[in-house]
């Protein structure tokens, strides 16, 4: 019985330093468990347009990836634009309603042709009506 015993944990010791791990050398090739990646969140923005069809709120979400600057841009200037995340909500009663889905587009802090309101608002309704559309078909 003794000599069971004894076995059994001469067994558990060799097993037991067995987990022990000799530290590994540095090779020069990243460790992926060690290093540690943060994510910048992206930025919004949100500009108010009025017409006659009522009011309305786009937002951008911009900042996922790196800015660029516009091809005709002087080569000193501070112009930059953003691929952006375009969502256009239409004002209702102090109520925000989203028109369509949201879809991709350019935005630039200093305003530029691809984000003029009137046209975002535009694409915004035909992706409205696509949906309507599909929706009726089923």
């Amino acid at each position: 019985m003794n000599t069971k015993l004894i076995f059994i944990a001469v067994l558990l010791l060799v097993c037991d330093s067995g987990r022990a791990q000799v530290p590994e050398e540095d090779c020069g090739r990243p460790d992926r468990r060690r290093r540690q990646i943060f994510y910048e969140q992206p930025n919004t923005a949100e500009r108010v347009y009025k017409d006659s069809t009522g009011t309305y709120v786009i937002r951008f979400t911009y900042g996922m990836f790196d800015g660029y600057a516009p091809a005709d841009a002087v080569d000193n200037s501070d112009e930059v634009r953003y691929s952006a995340f375009i969502e256009v909500f239409r004002l209702e009663n102090c109520r925000q309603e989203l028109i369509g889905n949201g879809f991709m587009g350019t935005f630039s802090p200093e305003g530029c042709i691809y984000d003029e309101a009137e046209y975002l608002i535009s694409e915004a309704r035909k992706i409205e009506l696509r949906a309507e559309r599909d929706r009726n078909r089923r």
